[in-house]
């Protein structure tokens, strides 16, 4: 049996989860981090993409926003724009958004407007794939 650690996931709308879990994927600004109970201290700022919860007998995905992830004494505190589960997200505005998005970046412009499109991209990336669509 795996170790386990507290986990916490909380927008600025609403916590979207809170109990312990036995491991956690977390997008983060230089990609993906894995966190196990026992995990060295850590402060970290993350990106839109798909977050991984693993529990005893099932896993949950879900897409979340950008924010910040904290692990210290055997908890995690992940703090994010957003957090959606594959039947909370409507998959066609997300593809209507992407396929904007895209757009928008076809076009030139300096990096400073770019990557505000960056992460909407990374958002609307995230949800199709935890909706399960494309």
């Amino acid at each position: 049996m795996a170790k386990r650690f507290h986990f916490e996931i909380i927008t600025p709308e609403r916590p979207r989860y809170n109990g312990d879990i036995e491991a956690v994927t977390v997008p983060g600004s230089e990609g993906q981090m894995g966190l196990l109970a026992e995990h060295a201290a850590i402060l970290a700022l993350t990106e839109p993409g798909v977050l991984t919860v693993r529990m005893p007998g099932k896993e949950m995905r879900m897409a979340v926003g950008g924010g910040f992830v904290k692990m210290s004494n055997n908890r995690c505190v992940c703090l994010v724009d957003f957090a959606e589960t594959a039947d909370e997200i409507n998959a066609e505005k997300a593809r209507a958004e992407r396929i904007a998005v895209e757009r928008e970046l076809a076009h030139p412009m300096a990096l400073e407007q770019r990557e505000p499109l960056r992460l909407r991209l990374k958002e609307q990336l995230a949800r199709l794939e935890v909706a399960g669509a494309k």
